[in-house]
């Protein structure tokens, strides 16, 4: 503890370097996918399944409840990571591989509801992880056409802030 708190003045701030950290990082996968995949439905689900394993082996659940509004460096890198996505999405929808009537931020929210690796608790089986089966689950139904009409409007911007604010505190 002594030496988290040599670099970090409290949990709140440990927390959002962690944060910044994981967008970041996400950030530049997005552009990498975009500049090395051929097609951009192959960039998507390489960023999709690259987010999803990022978020299991991070440690969110720390920051959960904890409403604070989120610092400069945190909010400027969430914009960038939602930009970058929200671009990521049109492209794969021009492309005619993703249904039209999602949106960046319905595609985050699912993401935020794929669990994380479950821990083992009896110490001698490997641990599950379902993320991959339930990323595939996803990418089909994002996967254009789509068969079934969505009952809500995408959500915005702010829904997607009050989101985060409220779940992880960022």
């Amino acid at each position: 503890m002594g030496t988290i708190y040599r670099h970090f003045p409290n949990k709140t701030a440990l927390v959002e370097r962690i944060a910044i950290k994981v967008m970041q990082e996400s950030l530049d996968e997005v552009r990498h996918a975009l500049a090395e995949e051929p097609a951009t439905w192959t960039a998507f689900t390489r960023v999709v399944r690259h987010m999803v394993r990022l978020r299991s082996s991070q440690l969110f659940p720390v920051s959960r409840g904890r409403a604070k509004e989120p610092g400069p460096e945190l909010a400027g890198v969430r914009t960038q990571l939602l930009t970058a996505l929200e671009d990521l999405v049109v492209r794969t929808q021009r492309a005619g591989a993703m249904r039209d009537d999602v949106n960046a931020f319905d595609v985050v929210m699912m993401l935020n509801s794929i669990p994380p690796r479950l821990p083992d608790m009896e110490g001698d089986s490997p641990t599950a992880d379902l993320a991959d089966r339930y990323v595939g689950v996803l990418l089909d139904g994002l996967r254009a056409p789509g068969s079934e009409a969505l009952a809500q409007p995408a959500p915005g911007r702010r829904e997607i802030d009050q989101f985060f604010r409220t779940v992880h505190g960022l």
